[in-house]
């Protein structure tokens, strides 16, 4: 019999699942999301520092205000849609990182959503990208001039 509180997709109904291995399971969930959330963390991290050293040039704020408002729009809609990219190749490298507790108590790793979604991963990355940090700046002040003078 499965209690009303287990989850037939996070991990093998035991036989006969008790208090303590519900518990166990719940406990086996919240150390594998912080595992998660510190890995993707750490290699966003990563990902930001090359990404701001080696492929996007040195912000220039000057260079910024004479391009044209749309023109900026559409280079940050292409860098966030190079950060998916890198996300679903980084979800895809991280999913195969083992989790030391994988299968105790019938817990499935690859069954909780944050080790399997990406946006961990992107939120990170587009929180700690300075380049990127920038032109949204850039944006939003452009924008609201351009609504404070209607």
């Amino acid at each position: 019999m499965i209690s009303k509180y287990m989850s037939k997709r996070i991990y093998n109904p035991l036989p006969e699942p008790h208090i303590k291995n519900e518990l166990m399971i719940k406990l086996i969930k919240v150390l594998d999301i912080f595992f998660a959330s510190f890995v993707y963390i750490c290699s966003a991290f990563l990902v930001s520092f090359i990404l701001d050293k080696y492929v996007f040039p040195k912000f220039d704020e000057e260079d910024e205000k004479k391009k044209h408002f749309v023109i900026t729009v559409f280079e940050v809609c292409f860098i966030v849609s190079i950060v998916g990219v890198i996300s679903y190749v980084m979800r895809n490298l991280i999913q195969a990182i083992p989790f030391p507790l994988d299968g105790l108590y019938g817990f499935k790793h690859l069954m909780v959503n944050e080790v399997r979604s990406g946006a961990l991963f992107s939120a990170y990355v587009i929180l700690l990208n300075s380049y990127l940090q920038k032109k949204l700046v850039v944006i939003k002040h452009r924008f609201s001039n351009i609504v404070n003078k209607k």
